[in-house]
Formats: structure tokens, sequence, C-alpha cells
């Protein structure tokens, strides 16, 4: 049987043995093991001869060998020092002095003046530009500097020899000064040592002072340590102890000065003696050697050694590990290792492997106790499978960081798993576990994830049987795949089986990717029915996850494989597939293979399960496609119709199929209804009504309007979007279902409108309102089904009436033409009164435009009673809030006197109300405008207001009743006298009886049909006007020079316009003259008078002939008629109190107009 490689199903132990804790060296061996011991010793064929009888495995003994190569201390270490915790050694040098702290440039050059020059490369030619200064030269003036430098001394060498109990001597070498351009040093570290050679390190105490660069590396062996001390270095005290061993590398100071104390660190006495100078590596390196050669040389039956690194390297699965990036003893391991396996003709890989484990743990959330750090403290538990199977990774790689692959990998993994069963100090992560239910009831649970992330320095014999290791691009899958394709044998052979090994690996590692997978399985699948061998098929489906995704199956094959192996032997995978595949069409097809087989077979009992695993499809349904509407309907057809509606539908109605499929599953619905004479009719009604519910839901999908952004002008709903509204209209219609229209009209809303916003795109609705009239037209469907249509787009058009654009303009008359046959006027009045309270938010051109573009356009629909009424009740809500909102105090330009004309809007809107009033023929209204007009407005008196609109407005009023018929020239003739009346009276006693300085004249006195001549500035043109607005003087008379009379003389010109006004210009000298005008006495006053006796004389004209004034005028007709047509007549006749107060008895009488409502049937009487 092909042994097929799983990884381990129970939780990693933590019980066994600690690497390295065994020693196997023998004791001849162990005794010349020393620090200083040579190279090249006598011991190592003695070791080999131990090693072939050694009770130990050759494993362990390989381990135990590498574990020995520990460096003790550090090559080097630094501190750091601010100047609050430095001390300050008060240095002095002899010729110089004392040095401050920091060191400034002049300093440095004393220094410099008095030091001697640091010689490189034995060429006195070449200026290093480093200076040094002999010990004997300086002082410390300071006595806490020698406490200072024994405490960092001691510091600094006991890291270096890593242990605490060293008494460092430490002896000042010399001082030396680096100035900026000084040369790059390098010096090697010292290797022949005599054994009283007293030196063991070097520490460096850089004292304050500003540089930059000088930059320094120690490196020894594989380890190398890289320092930057420039950044803060001018109020920084740095110490640096370093092994003798160490190479040095000191890159040139590029600006200021460096200044650095150098000791020599003597030999420490300590407890155990002297320590060594550098760790001392040449024993374990035998001992290691002995390891390799004994291996290479003997038959012992291993394919590869391994040893464990000391150090976590993060696992990438994309990025090689880099050897170089190794630390520490690691570095140092891995180079002599590769020298002797180069030496001894063995390949060294290195193997990464990343593991993650998770635990989890209840405690309860209101506990008191349960801090963070209370729950670090607590034991955790591996539930639900948690742990079981941790998650891990490996990969192998060469030296040059190649991606290679091997068989060995399954002993990897048991290596991999002993060897990391110490490192319990992963990386923790925690993270909630969201759980409602838990959460109520006042737990929670947490879950740590503990992930190892080690590397196996992997040896490998190339000699040796089963150790082909190659790279990965050799070995692809499709060439293992092509390895099972091609083979013929009935029996596996080891290549097969490395390759179906190998292949479950990756599949489960996921180093092959998911599109290969269904390959993989064919080879394997095909080769498992070959062998009549079925655990290679369940391993690689097992690895592809292939119950989750049964498109990496090929189920002709799978059948091939049940016949061959029986069912059952593969029901537990069929099983499971089935129960987590997301495809619908992918489990059916499954089952139909298996139903073919048990036909075939005559199997009942594989027949029943298949009819379970079906019934269990469909009571978990996965994403229904179209495809799948045909033969699911049938499927579950054929469990009964209510298993249709009641297991079905429900999964159904969650999935959000869309319109479209939902209309492919009604029409299913309605031809299995027909074939099916067992069918249910309410069932059935009932499926039909809810697959329209699902069609009419998804209504917005077809919409392009969102609240984000409205649609630009003559853009809306694309026409497919308005085609699909009326399908699915009529799809309502034809299967019974009216009232779901009045869904379809919410759901168009919200779509039109942007939920929440107010705008509401009338283009919409323009175009579906024209489709419904059209449907309308054709069918016999009544409007109250389509009502809640019309509603909104007529809501719409309400509410968008502040739009005047040519394009809204359009979309608002088509909307109109629709409401003929949606509705009609009847309709419209409904939809106006429910706006009764938009209506008043709304300023007078709104409304008016409304009552244009709207009311008036269904006009002609008015044709019996009823409609008429209807239409005049719409068109009266409108007049009342147009009246309402009518703003009389912007109808007067400020400060414009009798000059600016008044406001075209507001003039506009008036003429437009009227109108409305005539075409309604609403009298109550007209009362209610004219009651609106008469008064002034705020801040405007009442001369002007008579003079500039009420006068004008009276002749405009006649003229537009005059164009009315008899009969409504009756209705309206009390209110319009009565109206004149006061208007009349009131100018006879306002505007009539004002004298020059009562107030503003009507127009101004001037000569000539274009006004005043003259410029506008000068003082004389303005004397001369005011001499003809009053009337105090005749003469007026004036001297200036020739060229002002000149000037003047433009006056002559226009005298004739002015009867009596004689102008005569004397010349006085050569460069001067007199300029004089005469006029007649009174000549202003009259003037004036005559100008507004004309207005006043145009306004008894409007009433008709005397007869008719007399009875509109009633007793004050004498008085009103002397005032306007006698000049002189006020100045001498006190005006009656009750004329002066017109405006009152005109306005009372209106309002009792309009307290009565219609006018009572009069005799019909033609104006004027």
């Amino acid at each position: 049987m092909l042994e097929i490689f799983e990884p381990p199903t129970s939780p990693l132990r933590w019980d066994v043995m600690e690497l390295g804790s065994i020693n196997i060296m023998p004791p001849d061996c162990e005794a010349t093991a020393v620090y200083d011991q040579p190279q090249g010793c006598a011991c190592e064929s003695m070791e080999i001869d131990n090693l072939k009888t050694a009770s130990v495995s050759l494993v362990e003994s390989f381990a135990t060998a590498a574990h020995d190569f520990i460096l003790e201390g550090k090559l080097s270490t630094v501190e750091e020092h601010g100047m609050e915790r430095a001390v300050n050694p008060c240095l002095s040098i002899e010729g110089v002095g004392q040095i401050g702290s920091p060191m400034g440039d002049a300093a440095a050059r004393a220094i410099i003046s008095v030091a001697c020059p640091v010689v490189l490369d034995d060429t006195a030619d070449i200026k290093s530009h480093i200076w040094e200064v002999a010990p004997d030269k300086i002082r410390f003036e300071n006595p806490e500097w020698d406490t200072f430098q024994k405490s960092v001394g001691h510091s600094g060498c006991k890291a270096l020899a890593g242990i605490e109990d060293v008494e460092p001597i430490l002896r000042l070498s010399r001082l030396i000064l680096h100035e900026a351009g000084s040369a790059a040093m390098q010096q090697e570290g010292r290797r022949d040592y005599k054994q009283s050679d007293p030196v063991f390190g070097t520490l460096i105490i850089l004292l304050p002072s500003l540089f930059e660069g000088g930059k320094l590396r120690f490196r020894y062996d594989m380890q190398s340590n890289t320092y930057d001390l420039a950044h803060g270095s001018g109020l920084t005290t740095s110490v640096l102890a370093i092994r003798d061993i160490a190479d040095c590398e000191l890159s040139p100071v590029t600006a200021g000065y460096r200044l650095s104390l150098v000791y020599d660190i003597l030999q420490p006495t300590t407890a155990t003696g002297r320590l060594p100078r550098f760790p001392a590596i040449h024993g374990p390196c035998d001992r290691l050697k002995a390891v390799l050669l004994s291996w290479k040389q003997s038959d012992w039956d291993v394919n590869h050694l391994e040893y464990l690194l000391q150090n976590n390297y993060p696992y990438n699965v994309d990025v090689q590990l880099d050897p170089l990036s190794l630390k520490g003893n690691d570095a140092v391991l891995l180079s002599h290792t590769r020298h002797m396996a180069d030496e001894l003709g063995l390949e060294l890989y290195l193997a990464h492997f990343s593991f993650t484990t998770h635990q989890l743990k209840d405690f309860d959330l209101c506990s008191s106790d349960d801090s963070d750090d209370n729950v670090l403290r607590k034991k955790f538990w591996s539930g639900d499978g948690m742990g079981a199977d941790p998650d891990w990774h490996t990969s192998l790689q060469d030296m040059e960081g190649n991606p290679m692959v091997t068989n060995g990998f399954k002993q990897l993994w048991d290596v991999c798993e002993r060897l990391v069963e110490d490192d319990d100090e992963g990386h923790i992560g925690w993270k909630k576990i969201s759980d409602y239910e838990a959460a109520e009831e006042g737990n929670r649970t947490l879950e740590r994830s503990i992930t190892h992330e080690r590397v196996v320095v992997v040896v490998l014999d190339p000699s040796r049987p089963g150790a082909l290791v190659r790279p990965k691009s050799e070995y692809s899958s499709d060439s293992r795949c092509g390895v099972l394709d091609i083979s013929q044998s009935h029996t596996a052979t080891d290549e097969e089986k490395e390759a179906v090994d190998s292949l479950v690996i990756d599949c489960r590692e996921s180093r092959i990717h998911k599109k290969e997978w269904a390959k993989v399985i064919t080879s394997i699948q095909s080769c498992a029915v070959r062998w009549s061998n079925v655990m290679p098929l369940l391993g690689i489906l097992k690895a592809c996850r292939a119950d989750e995704h049964l498109d990496r199956i090929d189920y002709g094959r799978m059948a091939s494989a049940c016949r061959k192996f029986g069912w059952k032997q593969l029901s537990s995978f069929l099983e499971k597939a089935i129960q987590n595949d997301t495809s619908n069409s992918r489990r059916q097809l499954l089952l139909n293979e298996l139903r073919m087989i048990a036909d075939e077979d005559s199997n009942a009992e594989l027949r029943r399960w298949c009819d379970d695993q079906e019934e269990r499809v469909l009571r978990s349904l996965r994403r229904v496609t179209t495809e799948e509407i045909g033969s699911l309907l049938r499927i579950a057809v054929d469990r009964g119709w209510n298993f249709l509606k009641e297991i079905v539908f429900p999964q159904l109605s969650i999935q959000n199929l869309g319109a479209v499929r939902w209309t492919l599953l009604l029409q299913s619905i309605q031809t299995a209804s027909e074939d099916d004479n067992e069918s249910t009719p309410a069932v059935v009604d009932a499926l039909i009504t809810e697959s329209v519910t699902q069609i009419v839901d998804d209504l917005p999908t077809f919409t392009t309007t969102t609240n984000e952004e409205a649609p630009a002008p003559g853009n809306g709903v694309h026409e497919g979007d308005i085609e699909r509204i009326m399908q699915v209209i009529q799809l309502c219609i034809e299967t019974g279902n009216p009232a779901l229209c009045t869904r379809i009209a919410r759901i168009v809303r919200l779509a039109f409108t942007g939920r929440g916003t107010l705008f509401l795109p009338l283009i919409n609705y323009a175009k579906l309102c024209r489709d419904l009239e059209a449907h309308l037209q054709s069918n016999q469907t009544p409007f109250s089904v389509l009502k809640p249509f019309f509603v909104d787009a007529v809501d719409s058009m309400l509410a968008t009436c502040f739009d005047h654009s040519a394009t809204y303009t359009k979309d608002l008359s088509d909307l109109v033409v629709s409401l003929r046959s949606g509705g009609g006027i009847s309709f419209l009045k409904e939809r106006i009164v429910a706006h009764h309270d938009l209506f008043k938010t709304y300023p007078c051109p709104h409304l008016t435009f409304i009552g244009n573009h709207v009311v008036k356009k269904l006009k002609p629909m008015a044709r019996d009673i009823a409609a008429n009424r209807h239409y005049s009740d719409s068109m009266s809500i409108i007049l009342g809030y147009a009246i309402q909102a009518l703003d009389l105090t912007t109808l007067y330009p400020t400060g414009g006197g009798y000059t600016r004309p008044l406001s075209e809007s507001i003039m506009k809107d008036i003429a437009t109300i009227l109108e409305f009033c005539f075409d309604a023929q609403d009298r109550v209204r007209y009362i209610e405008l004219l009651v609106r007009l008469l008064p002034a407005p705020p801040r405007v008196s009442t001369v002007r207001h008579l003079v500039m609109f009420l006068a004008p407005f009276l002749s405009t009023l006649y003229a537009e009743l005059l164009k009315q018929t008899a009969q409504l020239q009756a209705k309206f003739s009390s209110v319009t006298e009565s109206f004149s009346a006061s208007v009349i009276k009131s100018f006879a006693t306002r505007v009539m009886c004002q004298g020059l300085t009562d107030g503003h004249p009507i127009q101004h006195i001037g000569w000539g049909p274009k006004g005043y001549t003259g410029c506008s500035n000068c003082k004389d043109c303005k004397d001369i006007r005011q001499f003809f607005l009053n009337d105090q003087s005749s003469i007026f008379s004036i001297q200036r020079n020739n060229a002002e009379i000149t000037h003047l003389s433009g006056f002559e010109a226009q005298m004739h316009y002015l009867p009596g006004v004689t102008v005569k210009t004397t010349r006085v000298n050569s460069g001067c003259a007199r300029f004089q005008i005469t006029k007649p006495e009174n000549l202003a006053e009259r003037k004036f008078w005559s100008a507004n006796s004309s207005m006043g004389k145009t306004l008894l004209a409007l009433l008709g002939d005397v007869q008719v004034q007399r009875r509109v005028l009633g007793d004050d007709f004498d008085f009103v008629h002397s005032q306007i047509t006698v000049f002189g007549e006020a100045a001498d006749r006190q005006r009656p109190a009750k004329l002066r107060r017109e405006f009152d008895v005109g306005l009372e009488r209106l309002q009792e107009l309009l307290s009565e409502g219609e006018e009572p049937p009069v005799k019909r009487r033609r104006l004027g």
C-alpha cells in the first residue's frame, strides 16, 4: 500500500527532552576540547572511532555538536550618556590648557598645534588629518572622572565577557582627534597573542564634540556590528567597548571634530581565572566535522542531518531567507558548517518552518479581576478542534536562496516538530470572537495564537538513496502529474509514490496554485483507480479541499472511482462535498452521476441516499443562477407544491435574485402549473404573487437616478428603465395583482427622488406618464389602478414649479397632456387640495406658473357643470395663495420718487392674477385682489400710490373688463365701480388739492417734449429749473461771461412751449453779458395743476358719460368734478372730512362685498 504522509492530528507536545542536554563526547576527546586548542589536533581519528560505537544516535550527536557553537559575551557594545548623566573630565592638555565641554573649533585647532599626526600606510607624504596626544601630556582636573571611567569600563567589559563577575583594569593609551577630511582607517584584530599579553580589549570614550561621519564597523568571522554616533554628538558622551580580536573600520569625518580617549582593557580578574580573548571554536568545529565525516564514511541509515538555529527568523512565503541575514552564533555556525560541507562533498540547505497553534479561553465578562494582565496569566484550553491542527508552512532553499523541493519533507516535519517543541515564546496575539448569545450571558471568548518561526539547517548526502533534492523549477506540478499520467503500472513505483506524496503536501501547503488543483486531482484519481487503492484519492481530495469546491473534480472520473471502490468508500467525502460546495448545479451534477450508477446497478440503497442528499441540497440552496431555475423548479415540484412554497421559496426570497431570474421563475411556475393536474390553485397563486412581488421590489435596480447625483436637464432614467417599469406594471395586471401597482409607485418614487431628498425629477414622470396614458387608452385597466403613478407625477410637478426652464416646461406640457386621460381636472383639483400647506410657502411667480401651465391647460376638459366647477375651484385655490403671496413692498423702487418705473415682475404677477379672476369668473378672488391693492404699501405715501399705481391700474382694469362677456361684466360691475369711486374720490381730495409745496408733484415742470435742457450739474442750470418750479418771482436775471451765456442760451429754443415766457440777452461789455427770463405769474402752479387735472379727467372718463359718473360718485360728484376740472377751486374750499378718508370708506365697502360672496342676479348693464 502506498504510504501517504499526513500532518500530525494531535496538538504539539511540550514535554520532550531539551536539545543540547546530552553530552555524547567520549571522555578522552572531551578532555582535550579546550578553548585555545589549535586546529587539526590528533584526536580526530579517535572521535570517529568512538562515534561509530556510541550508543547515542547519529542525529542526536550532530545536534549536540551543533549546540556547542555558543559564543560567550559580545564582540562590541556601546553606551550613550547625555550631558545630565555624563561627567565632564575637565580635560587639560600640556601646551593647550583646559578643554571645554563640548569642545569648540578653537580648542580643536589648539590641540592640533601640539599633537602628532597619525601616519597611515607608512606614507608620510599623505596627510591623514588624524592627530594623537600621548597619555603623559593629558590630565583630568575633575576627581569624579576616575569613578565614571571605571563605571563605564566595568559595564562594557561585563558585556564583552558575558559574565557578571568581572573587575576590569583600564589603561589610558592616547587621545585621538579626527578633523574634517580625515582618512578612512582599517585595522585588523589581533590574532597572535601570547599567554603573557594582558590586553583583552579596547575602551573608546567619545567626548562631546560636534561632527558628522565617522561611522564605525567591527567584524569578526560572521559577526558584524556597525555604529553611527554622529547624531547628537555635540551633547553626548559615547562609550564603546571592543574585543581586540575585532577588525575595525572607521569612515572619514566629513565635518567638525571628533575627540576620543582610547583605553586598553587589561585582562580582567574573575572567579574562574583568565577570560578567552576570543571564542574558542576549534573544539566544536572538530566535533562537528567528526560527526559529518563519520556519517559520510559509514552505512548509517540516515538520509539527512539537521540542527535548529537559535534565533527566530520571520517566515515570508514570497521571500527566501538570506543566509547572510543570520545573527550571532547562527551566522558563525552556518559559516563553518558550510565550509565543512563543501570539503566533504555534502549539500547544505535551509528549511524554514512556521507553525501557528490556537487556544481558546472563556471568562466572565463582568468579573472584576479579568483585566488584560489577569487574562494573560489564565490557562487556555483547546476547544472544538482549536489547536488540534496547527497552521503550518514550510519552504526549502539552498545557500543561494533558490527554492528547492525534496522527497524528505515527511521526515523534516517530524524533525521540525521535535526541534521547536522547546520554543514556547512564540508571538502571542489576541483576537476577540464575537458571539452575541455568549455576550448576553456575560461571557466572552478570547483566542490566543502562538506562532513559531524557526529555521533548520539540513545537511544532505547526495550519494545516499532517497536524498534527492532538486530545484523547484525542475519539480513543477506539471512534471509530477506527467509522471502519473504516462504511468501504466498497476502498482505504484517509488517515483510515483514520491510524486503523489509531494503533490499532496504541496497542495495542502498551497505551494501549488489552486487553478492547478483540478489537474492534480485528475492525475492521482486515474492512478488510484488503476492501482485499486483509494487512499491516494482520499489524500489528494482532502489536501485540495475538494469537498468544498466540486469544480476541482471530474464527475465522470469520480463516478468511475465510485464503481471501482464502491460508493461507500467515498460516501464521507461525497456527503461533505454536497454539504459544503457553493454551487447548486455542481452538487446536482454529482448526484446525477451517482443516480446513473444506482440505476445501472439497481442499487436501492444508493438511490435512497441520493434522494436524501438531493433534499438536503434543496433545503440548503446556494446562490441560484439563471441556468439553474428550470431544473430547480422541476426537482422541487416533484416533492409537491407545498414543498416549493414552504422550503424553497423562503430561501430564494433572501437571495436577491434580480428581476430577470424572478421573471424566469414566474414563467416556469405558470408552465408547470398548467402541466400538473395535481397543482393547488391557491398555492400556485401565492407563488405567483410572491414572484411578482420580488420582481416589483427589484425595480430600483433599473433606475439611474441616485440621491447623490440628480439628473442633468434633459436626462433622467433611460428609456429601457421606463420600459421595464411598464413591463412590471403589465405583469401585475395580467397575473391578477393590480394592488401591487401601489407598491411599484412607491418604489419608483424612492428611485426617482433619491431616498430622502426633495429633488423630484419631473422628466422621469413625464416619460412614464406618456406610456401610462397609452396603456389606459389601449386597455380596460381602470384609472384607480394606475392612479398612484399620476399622484406622484402631479406631486412632482407641483413641487418643482420653481424650475421655469424650457426643458422643464416641455416635460410639464407632456405630463399635462397625459393627465387628460389620467384623472383629468377633478384629479388635479384633488392633488392641489392635498398640497394646501405647500402652497403657503410658494412665492407668487410659482403659483402663477402653476395656474398658467397646468390648470389652464386642462380647461378644455371642463365641458360639463361638474368639470367646470372643478376647474374654478382649482384656479380659486391657486388665486387665493397667489394674492396672499403678492409682495407689494417691492412694487416701488427705493429712492426713485416719481421718476423710476414700478417693478415689472410685480406688475406682471398682478396682471396674471387679474386674468385668472376673469378666466375662473371668481368674483370673490377679484374682490380680494382689489382689497389687497387699494391701500398704499408701508413707507409709501397715498399720493404716490394713487398717481403711480392706482390710476394706471384703473385704466388697465377697465380695459381688461371690457374684453369680457356682457354676463361677466355684469357680475363684476358693482365691485369695479366701488373700487373706481374710491380711487377717484381719493384722487380728487389727495392729489388735486396738492400745491407746489405740499409734496412731490405728479411730473416736473419743464419745457420741451424731452424734458429739461442744459446740463445737470452746473449751478446756473439748476437755478433756472428752480425758477420755473415755483411762483415766488417772475423775473430771473444773471450776468456771466460770454462762454457761460452761450451755454445758457440753449434754453431759449425751448421757450415757445411755455406761453408768455420771454428770454433776453444783453451785452454788458466785450467779455460779459446779462441773461434774463420773464414768465407770467402762477405759471408753475398752473402747469402742476394741469398735469394732475388731465389724469383726473382720464379717470372720470373710465366711468362713462356724466350720468354714469354721477351715479357712481353719488352726492360727491359735483365736488369731485370741480376739483378735477376747475383751477383754483381747491384753494378756496375746505375739504370735507368724509372725502379725506375715502380710502378707508372704499376699503370697507369692498370688504362688505367680499362678505356677501357671489353677487345676486342683477339686470345686465354694459360698463361705460
